[in-house]
């Protein structure tokens, strides 16, 4: 009794979760622990992606405006230079 008990749960350790070869329970953890570790790196990627955009537009639109201040001082050379 104990014997086959102890044959059921091994068995089911070991278990075939897919067709065409054998994968165990273990192994189809380790595959869907390791889809979650993706989609968490893209997710990742997407996130520093639109944070490196919205720089790249700040850092634009200020180097505007510096363009900007600039033309202006040479025209009105008695305009003093902005200090940040």
């Amino acid at each position: 009794m104990a014997e086959r008990v102890r044959q059921q749960r091994r068995s089911l350790k070991n278990a075939q979760i897919q067709s065409g070869g054998v994968l165990t329970v273990a192994q189809g953890r380790e595959m869907a622990r390791k889809r979650d570790e993706e989609e968490v790196s893209r997710a990742r990627k997407v996130i520093e992606a639109a944070e490196m955009k919205a720089r790249s537009m700040r850092r634009k639109c200020f180097e505007d405006a510096a363009k900007k201040a600039r033309q202006w001082r040479s025209f009105a050379p008695s305009l003093d230079g902005a200090h940040v």
